[in-house]
């Protein structure tokens, strides 16, 4: 992945599905070597974990949580430079879709594991994201490992290898991947970021082993490997300060 100017990349924005959001971005980003694990699920199953406020996002009638397991490099506020020690660690996050207010379609973070603790307790103080410590190695090549044990059961440990690149995007594949909103619920309130980045450039990939538990108490049933898999070099990513969606300020 190649690096962007953030004024580069703001002037970037014809693939987006609404304009970029008033004011300045905050902070800057690097989503890494990115594996992504889509699979579908009951959507009445699913209902519960994601708040009232926000309407589950269905693709052919059903709903979808996807694992992402990546790298997060260069994380830094808009006035400072980044410091590897804190902005570079490794991410394991699982998601659900959703629209919220105006429907904005976006992602419903189920659980955000990171294997850096000064990263993590950084960003419980800096956003309401639901991050936590885990244990998360990986190792890069053409035959990649990513392992990642969060105390509280969610667990990935995944041989695979990228292919090729997908000139053509199916209409699906951009569904998955193309959400520009992040919503999540802290305490009484709803709230959402906006983020802004290139189309991901994506592969297929190639799974040779997959074990994934997705978590204590987690209830819908998965199928034994990924209804779709793609894998990304990655994208850079500039995001806004918080909305409130719902609740008290």
């Amino acid at each position: 992945m190649d690096p962007v100017r953030p004024l580069d990349l703001l002037n970037r924005t014809g693939h987006r599905p609404w304009p970029l959001p008033a004011g300045r971005w905050n902070f800057h980003q690097a989503w890494c070597d990115a594996l992504f694990l889509h699979y579908r699920v009951d959507p009445e199953k699913l209902r519960k974990l994601v708040p009232k406020e926000l309407e589950l996002d269905l693709h052919d009638g059903s709903a979808w949580i996807s694992a992402v397991a990546f790298t997060m490099r260069s994380v830094r506020p808009r006035w400072l430079p980044a410091w590897p020690p804190v902005s570079d660690f490794h991410e394991l996050n699982l998601r659900t879709y959703v629209r919220g207010t105006a429907l904005m379609p976006g992602v419903h973070f189920l659980a955000i594991d990171a294997g850096n603790w000064a990263s993590v307790y950084l960003a419980r103080v800096l956003s309401v994201l639901p991050y936590r410590k885990a244990n998360i190695r990986r190792t890069l090549g053409p035959g990649q490992r990513f392992k990642c044990h969060s105390p509280v059961g969610l667990h990935l440990d995944t041989v695979f290898a990228p292919g090729a690149a997908i000139a053509a995007p199916a209409q699906v594949d951009r569904w998955l991947t193309e959400r520009y909103a992040l919503y999540q619920r802290h305490g009484r309130s709803t709230w959402r970021y906006q983020v802004h980045h290139a189309p991901w450039p994506l592969n297929t990939v190639q799974i040779d082993d997959l074990r994934f538990v997705p978590g204590n108490g987690f209830p819908p049933s998965l199928s034994p490997g990924p209804d779709l898999a793609h894998w990304s070099d990655g994208v850079q990513v500039l995001s806004w300060k918080r909305e409130l969606v719902t609740g008290p300020r």
